[in-house]
Formats: structure tokens, sequence, C-alpha cells
């Protein structure tokens, strides 16, 4: 596929959620590389194809189960609650019978098709001492998830921390995984900061990300943190310069070559694949 096909239909997938979202009265901002193209470039960062999203942890929740009742023909809903080997602390949106999976991990038995990204917001103590903390639980948490991915990589490049908290069974791990979300994530204070699930270090305040207004991306209208300069300045630093041309790429840099397809679903290149790889050793 080429990227802006690509680009395109992540579009079309952005709007259905988004859309959900105003029916439910459930409050989004696009955040990350989708925030900052829809600021510098009024659309797509040019040679990125990802799309973004983030909900404050209540708002976060509900979506999760209005997606499930409302699209579940058409997207599935991938967490730690929904798959046993999903490997990341957020949730991703995928698209049922299409195909976004690095060549690479073919053998990691996930749902593999064309996703979008949503990251939940959630509060940040102001007393920097818990917020540390609170950041080190989170970090506990993804490093308890990571087991099967880290296996199927490479088990060697594993620390002799991680190493050991692979050693716990897959259920327990996930086990202790939800507990320590549900103790120490709460939803966002008004007058407090606030931190995406994913990158607990940064932190925003609450007026500056979840104090909406609407602006374009790609002709279209989304909800945007209204303190968007904050933001991307927290994220980027001086957002408005894009980075030299040798530094302009997208995810196949760091998970080599993708397998996209909006018509194949992702099994029948893992199918495919796994035949490939057992002719090879015989």
């Amino acid at each position: 596929m080429e990227l802006r096909e690509l680009q395109l239909y992540r579009l079309g997938i952005l709007e259905d959620i988004t859309s959900i979202c105003e029916k439910h009265n459930i409050k989004y901002v696009l955040h990350y590389g989708t925030l900052l193209g829809a600021i510098r470039h009024n659309g797509y960062i040019p040679w990125d194809d990802d799309i973004d999203i983030a909900v404050p942890w209540n708002d976060y929740k509900r979506l999760i189960s209005v997606l499930k009742e409302e699209f579940s023909e058409k997207y599935f809903a991938q967490n730690i609650w929904t798959e046993r080997k999903f490997p990341l602390i957020w949730t991703q949106v995928r698209v049922n019978g299409t195909t976004n999976m690095p060549a690479a991990y073919y053998d990691f038995d996930i749902h593999w098709g064309m996703c979008i990204d949503i990251f939940p917001l959630i509060f940040a103590d102001p007393d920097e001492n818990k917020r540390k903390k609170n950041e080190n639980r989170i970090s506990f948490a993804e490093s308890l998830l990571s087991k099967e991915f880290d296996s199927m990589i490479n088990s060697k490049t594993c620390s002799k921390k991680q190493r050991l908290i692979n050693i716990i069974p897959c259920r327990i791990r996930r086990m202790m995984v939800k507990k320590i979300l549900k103790k120490y994530v709460e939803d966002p204070a008004e007058n407090g900061l606030v931190c995406p699930l994913q990158e607990s270090k940064k932190t925003y305040k609450y007026s500056d990300i979840l104090v909406t207004e609407k602006h374009v991306f790609e002709g279209k209208m989304f909800c945007i943190p209204s303190g968007y300069d904050n933001v991307l300045t927290t994220e980027y630093g001086d957002y408005m310069t894009p980075p030299p041309e040798e530094e302009r790429y997208g995810h196949e840099h760091s998970l080599g070559s993708i397998i996209n397809d909006i018509h194949k679903d992702y099994r029948e290149y893992q199918r495919e694949l796994r035949n490939k790889n057992k002719a090879k050793t015989k």
C-alpha cells in the first residue's frame, strides 16, 4: 500500500472512533504525532501514517465498552483485558479482516489488523515523590506485559531483572497489572496534572490538554487541546521546525518491513509466513 492510501484509511478509523466519542459525550483529543501533524501540517506529518488520540481514564473505559457494543463486527479493541498476549498498556483499535503486521513479528499471535492508538490520560500526583512512585509502578506493569513479545524478538537482549519477571506465569502477571491499574490509575483532576499512561514521565496541566477546541486535520474537524503549544513543547521542544530529511521516517525504521493490506486478514499472512519458514528449515 502507498503511504497516502494508509493515511486515508486510518483517517476513516479516526472518524468512526470520534463519532462514537461525540455520540456518547466522551472527551478525546488528538495527541502525539497526530496533534503535531494537525498543528504543523493541518493533517498527517507527511512521512507518517499513525493516528494517536488520548482520552481521560473514565471516558477511556466507557469508549472501550461502547466500541464493543456498536462496532464489534468492524473493530476489535485490543488491550490487556481483551487479548491474553497483548504486550502494551494502552489500547489499539484494530480493523477486523485487515493486516498491519511487521513481517518479523508474524509468529507473535495477536490481532494484527489496521489500527489506531488510544492512550488513557491519568492523574499525575503534584507531589514529585508520589508521582515518581506511580511512574515506577506503571513501568513495572509494562515489564509484566512484555514476556511473550520479548521471547519472540530476542530474549537474550532482556535485562536480568526482566528475565526474572518473565518467569512469573502469564495469568499472574496479567492479574498483577490489572491490580496496579485499578489501584493507582485515577481520572484526571481538573485543577491537577495529567499524564498519558504510556509515558508517565511527561505531565501536562489539565487545562492545557483536556480543555479542547476543534482544529482541521486532513480536511476534517477534530478535538485538540486548547493548550496545544504547551503540550507539543513538552513532547517535542521546537515542534514547528521539521527534523532533517534523514530523520523523516515511519515505523518501518524501527520495526522493519510492515505488511499492510486492507483487503486480506492478517491470519492469512501468518499462515503463509509460517509455511514459508517451515519450508526453509526442512
